[in-house]
């Protein structure tokens, strides 16, 4: 038989803990859904058209406020999610945003919200004669029930 590694921390032993205990209860509390994927793709393919829009209230219209998350910044409201944008437009006057295609993940838990991952080939620019800067971005954002957004940031690779 092969070597027996043993567990050394608290954490690693609460971590074997909690899945011995959702592999005999059953539990699992988020679950992938195909069919919600299509659904949510739309939605977040429409966000992305108004944020290279700037059409700022359209993009407020994808949020439930206070957003719990928005990238570094917590507990905003409207007026200051809208007032950062503002400022980011102001500054990167010029974007293109493709979600790669096949990369929206969505996971379900029972109440509702819905766990969003994918990935942003991302070009912006701040004069129409500068050349673009491009970006591969991996984005999570969180939905609550109605779709609405409550948390969004960049994901570390």
């Amino acid at each position: 038989m092969g070597r027996k590694r043993i567990l050394t921390s608290a954490a690693e032993i609460s971590g074997v803990i909690g899945l011995i205990v959702a592999i005999v209860l059953g539990i699992n509390q988020w679950q992938s859904n195909p069919k919600k994927e299509k659904e949510i793709t739309i939605l977040v393919e429409n966000y992305y058209d108004s944020a290279m829009r700037q059409d700022y209230e359209d993009i407020l219209s994808f949020y439930e406020f206070p957003i719990e998350r928005y990238f570094d910044s917590r507990n905003l409201t409207s007026e200051a999610l809208k007032k950062k944008q503002v400022a980011y437009y102001e500054r990167w006057k010029y974007q293109r945003i493709n979600v790669v295609d096949n990369s929206i993940k969505v996971e379900e838990r029972k109440d509702g919200k819905k766990k969003v991952t994918l990935k942003l080939d991302y070009q912006t620019k701040k004069n129409k004669s500068d050349k673009f800067k491009n970006f591969d971005l991996k984005i999570f954002m969180m939905l609550n029930a109605n779709n609405k957004i409550i948390s969004i940031y960049e994901m570390q690779n």
